[in-house]
């Protein structure tokens, strides 16, 4: 299991400086510490000045560098 301070930081870290993220996170009954770590990267990542979207919700120019920087593929 990884501690919510270390899925926190990760997060944090990873996001440092970047135009946008995709991240990608999941919760099972082993890992429930996913949901508890929550609240503080909501809080900390729109403090950023990140806005939260959908992949539908995405523009052409959005989807088109996220295709460059093989964060998704299609």
């Amino acid at each position: 299991m990884v501690a919510v301070d270390k899925i926190k930081n990760n997060v944090m870290t990873q996001c440092k400086d970047k135009n946008f993220a995709v991240i990608l996170m999941h919760d099972t009954y082993y890992k429930y510490f996913t949901v508890e770590a929550l609240p503080d990267i909501i809080k900390y990542l729109k403090n950023e000045g990140y806005v939260f979207k959908t992949f539908d919700d995405i523009s052409p120019a959005e989807e088109d560098e996220m295709i460059k920087l093989k964060i998704m593929n299609k």
